[in-house]
């Protein structure tokens, strides 16, 4: 719509040079490998050398984590080198170099991320190979080219094992982005994480760097002009040190007793009691509480017009139906296509 830019992996590239150097050792790099530690260093070192080359003009700026671009295949092949490499002397036999096979598991992780096709819209970039091309993905993925106000970005076609990772450099790109902004002020950014449950966890329960950028923003964020909106049907299973950091919650019905006292906690003890009524909300009822009101408000919220496709599929009734319209052969293309229906 005129407000709204969405934007899928079919059509949007997030190009793997603007990961900071702690995203790529947790794609890559297995700690259980006894070889991860000289993986890791050496894996520094030539991506800080390809930045250096590729990036002459600001070679004496560049740190690890600068977001310019690098080469990927370069970065490879020298590890490739490195890890078959063989020393001859005059009148010796070759000896194996001091990163002899050092780097095979390595190298077959990062293989199976750059030959599997769901993953070319980050390591395969067709559009972005140069650093300016920075200046073009922030203005689409903000808004900042005046072509929406909203931009929706579309994960659901994403391998779910690199989905943190994605959100983990978006969050951190825009709040980056309002961090060097002067006017800041002037351009407020407001992150809103659906299914948040998925990608940023308990403290405790796995690695995340998503859920440890966001922690960040949830804490700094209002200095620099960024906000988050968390959106959840397991609070419970959302990091604590995220949800205590908003100033507003907006509950819906909830029937499940560890989500129910995790949001008494979460609420000023003056109005815990009001939780008492979330297991008997109705469809679009809702209890607001935060700083925005000047006391709590049980509230019926409109329906949205068009409503989406998401209402509860009705199974007895389509269950006691004779024919069905779903073709079989129709279903395996769009799978083996990879378009979602």
């Amino acid at each position: 719509s005129g407000n709204c830019n969405h934007l899928d992996t079919a059509e949007f590239e997030l190009p793997y040079w603007l990961m900071n150097f702690d995203v790529l050792r947790e794609m890559f790099v297995d700690d259980r490998d006894d070889n991860a530690s000289s993986q890791v260093t050496v894996l520094k070192d030539l991506i800080i050398s390809s930045k250096k080359g590729k990036n002459p003009e600001m070679s004496s700026l560049i740190t690890i984590d600068t977001p310019v671009f690098w080469d990927l295949n370069e970065v490879r092949a020298k590890m490739q080198f490195l890890d078959t490499e063989k020393i001859s002397m005059p009148g010796t036999t070759p000896k194996e170099g001091p990163f002899y096979g050092k780097f095979t598991r390595f190298l077959v992780r990062l293989d199976g991320k750059l030959n599997d096709p769901r993953y070319g819209f980050m390591f395969r970039p067709k559009k972005y190979l140069q650093s300016v091309g920075l200046n073009d993905l922030l203005a689409r993925m903000l808004g900042a080219d005046g072509s929406a106000q909203v931009t929706i970005l579309d994960l659901s076609g994403v391998p779910f094992d690199i989905v943190n990772t994605i959100v983990s450099l978006l969050a951190r790109m825009t709040f980056d982005f309002n961090f060097y902004n002067p006017n800041r002020r002037d351009f407020p950014i407001l992150l809103v994480f659906e299914e948040a449950h998925n990608y940023l966890p308990a403290t405790g329960t796995t690695t995340s760097s998503a859920r440890r950028t966001v922690e960040r923003i949830a804490k700094e964020g209002r200095k620099y002009g960024v906000s988050i909106m968390v959106v959840s049907q397991r609070p419970v299973e959302v990091s604590e040190t995220i949800l205590s950091q908003c100033n507003n919650y907006v509950v819906l019905r909830l029937t499940n007793p560890l989500d129910q006292n995790y949001i008494k906690r979460l609420v000023p003890d003056t109005f815990s009691s009001l939780t008492e009524v979330l297991p008997s909300l109705r469809q679009g009822e809702a209890l607001i509480v935060g700083e925005s009101i000047s006391m709590p408000l049980r509230v019926q919220i409109d329906f949205p017009n068009p409503e989406p496709d998401s209402s509860d599929i009705k199974f007895y009734e389509k269950w006691k139906q004779s024919e069905s319209k779903t073709k079989i052969a129709e279903v395996v293309t769009r799978w083996w296509k990879q378009e979602k229906a």
